[in-house]
């Protein structure tokens, strides 16, 4: 269930409904969404929803977005197994970036990894990547650790 604050920390408070007039939508009828893990803090990727998908993420508490590439509604682990319970969603000050705070336990990334930001750039611009998330669970399980 998306959580609904007290009202008592709230400056301004529009009618049930008037999300679809606050968020500034782009031409395509689409806004970005920033996806984190509600637990770590951790952004795990970023997607686009129109007012459909946002409709039906603040209904099932799912996760659900825009595929620009598909060109239709997509329910977040829907062929993976990984969905996104969302359990907050904010909009930026200008409206124009959703943010989902969502408890996922298995990757955001399509490549496995638990973020699509995985890539670390360090200062002498040299690149590297997490390790999927299956792969990380086998070497921790193959590693031979003895329990304290």
């Amino acid at each position: 269930m998306i959580v609904s604050h007290s009202h008592s920390d709230l400056a301004e408070r529009y009618p049930p409904g008037s999300i679809t007039q606050v968020v500034r939508w782009n031409d395509a009828g689409l806004v970005p969404v920033v996806t984190h893990d509600q637990r770590t803090g951790e952004v795990l990727m970023v997607a686009h929803a129109n007012a459909d998908a946002l409709g039906r993420t603040l209904a099932t508490s799912l996760a659900t977005y825009f595929s620009r590439s598909r060109g239709g509604l997509w329910l977040k682990g829907t062929t993976s197994g990984d969905v996104q319970v969302v359990r907050e969603v904010r909009v930026d000050c200008d409206g124009d970036v959703l943010l989902y705070l969502v408890e996922a336990d298995g990757p955001a990334c399509h490549t496995g990894r638990r973020s699509c930001f995985s890539w670390r750039v360090d200062d002498d611009a040299s690149v590297h990547c997490d390790r999927p998330v299956l792969a990380r669970m086998i070497s921790s399980l193959l590693s031979p650790e003895s329990p304290s």
